[in-house]
C-alpha cells in the first residue's frame, strides 16, 4: 500500500507556483513536476511519459492563495482524519507531526 502525502500547489499573481508535500515547501522537488497547459494541469514529468502513479481525492480550489499557516493546519486535519480512520499508525503521525515542526 501506498503512502498519503498532502499537496498544495499556490497560483497567484506572480504565475509561479508554490508548491507544499505535506505542509512544507520542500527545497527541490525534480523538473517537471508541475505543469500549465492551457486549461490543463498535469503532475508528473509529462513530457517523459512518467505520468502520477496513484489516487487523487479531496481536490479542493480556493478563490485566494492560502497562507503556509492554513497549507499546515490542512495537513494536519488531514492527518487527525487518517489516524482517525485507522489509516495511519500513532508512530507514523507523531512522525510526521514532529517533522513539520522542524522545518520551521
Amino acid at each position: 500500500m501506498g503512502k498519503w502525502n498532502h499537496i498544495t500547489i499556490t497560483y497567484n499573481d506572480s504565475k509561479i507556483p508554490t508548491i507544499f508535500i505535506n505542509g512544507q515547501e520542500p527545497e527541490y522537488i525534480g523538473t517537471n513536476f508541475w505543469k500549465q497547459t492551457s486549461n490543463y494541469f498535469y503532475v508528473g514529468k509529462r513530457d517523459t511519459g512518467n505520468f502520477f502513479n496513484g489516487l487523487i481525492d479531496d481536490v479542493r480550489i480556493y478563490s485566494a492563495t492560502l497562507s503556509t499557516t492554513q497549507i499546515k493546519q490542512n495537513y494536519i486535519a488531514g492527518l487527525n482524519s487518517m489516524l482517525s480512520r485507522g489509516n495511519m499508525t500513532n508512530e507514523e503521525y507523531i512522525s510526521r507531526i514532529n517533522s513539520l515542526g522542524k522545518n520551521n
